[in-house]
């Protein structure tokens, strides 16, 4: 089959979104698809291989990679030239129109369930203009239960069209490198971790930061707290609560956290924290059991739906007041 592959935002490979990508892309070559590639300037090199679509350098503010996403990329989508146009963010981006049929993959719908999570524009286009094509799409994908269920309930999609294809697990592609933990001052058993991109307030940090101030004295003093991500919208916000803690020594923000190092700091903490305020994958918690970390489980929808119903130990999130940007 013809595919073009939408990757389109790429978020420079620091996304859970860019993995997905990387390793679709992968999986579609090798089962013989012909696929090219729609790819952002900066992203390039990260498809070599690929046939390209390359988006113009005026596209690298994010308004206007949407309109020319919307509006002048769907002029390249030639029937006969495609069988299929992948687009592997359709919660991020859209096709006004489309000669092929479409299969778009939603990874969630936080903007319908996180108030405030973009700024006004942002969110007009995630609620109001991105569902509209989402429902047209031939083929409307969802990553999990949960996101199948939010898409029904969201954009009115009936259940029965919606397929859901769930994320799975890449093969080590870095061998790890062993020096992680020694690098930021860590030791194994020693630690809380949540890896997540720094964003405020979709993915949580600060109210983790909260909930760790209220554990005892004797439990802070043997174990930090670490948020490992790349900075995001919001991180700002995630970075002055942390330095504003009566913890601040005891809480480690690493950044950006490359593959190579995260076998081992999965490998290394005391059960792991997965707070996101939104519904959407679970593929973290799965890299930490595959890993041999214990991780408890939120009782979110998306957890439970994951693991095939209520039958993980889980914490309970309780919201509380911070900031908005």
């Amino acid at each position: 089959m013809r595919i073009l592959f939408s990757a389109i935002p790429f978020d420079h490979g620091r996304s859970g979104i860019s993995v997905y990508m990387r390793n679709a892309l992968k999986a579609l070559k090798e089962t013989g698809h012909e696929v090219t590639v729609a790819a952002e300037p900066e992203a390039v090199q990260d498809f070599a291989g690929f046939p390209l679509i390359v988006a113009p350098k005026w596209t690298r503010r994010p308004v206007l990679s949407m309109l020319w996403h919307l509006f002048i990329l769907p002029f390249k989508i030639r029937k006969g030239r495609f069988d299929l146009f992948y687009l592997a963010a359709a919660n991020r981006r859209a096709a006004a129109f489309c000669s092929v049929p479409t299969a778009a993959v939603v990874h969630d719908l936080a903007a319908h369930r996180v108030p405030g999570k973009y700024d006004g524009f942002r969110m007009f286009y995630q609620k109001k203009v991105l569902p509209f094509f989402i429902c047209r799409a031939e083929f409307p994908v969802a990553i999990s239960e949960a996101t199948a269920d939010d898409m029904t309930a969201f954009l009115g999609i009936p259940r029965e069209k919606i397929i859901v294809s769930w994320n799975g697990l890449p093969e080590r592609t870095a061998k790890p490198a062993g020096t992680v933990l020694k690098r930021y001052g860590l030791e194994k058993g020693g630690y809380l971790l949540y890896i997540s991109r720094l964003e405020h307030p979709a993915k949580n940090q600060y109210t983790l930061i909260e909930a760790y101030e209220k554990l005892p004295a004797s439990f802070t003093e043997r174990y930090r707290l670490v948020l490992g991500g790349a900075d995001w919208h919001g991180a700002e916000i995630i970075r002055a609560r942390a330095a504003a803690s009566p913890l601040a020594d005891r809480i480690l923000l690493p950044g950006f956290v490359a593959d190579e190092d995260l076998e081992d700091l999965y490998r290394g903490p005391r059960p792991t924290s997965s707070p996101p305020s939104s519904r959407g994958s679970a593929s973290p918690s799965s890299k930490r059991w595959i890993w041999g970390s214990p991780a408890p489980v939120p009782t979110a929808p998306r957890w439970r739906s994951w693991a095939g119903g209520p039958r993980c130990s889980s914490i309970r999130r309780t919201p509380t007041p911070s900031p908005t940007r």
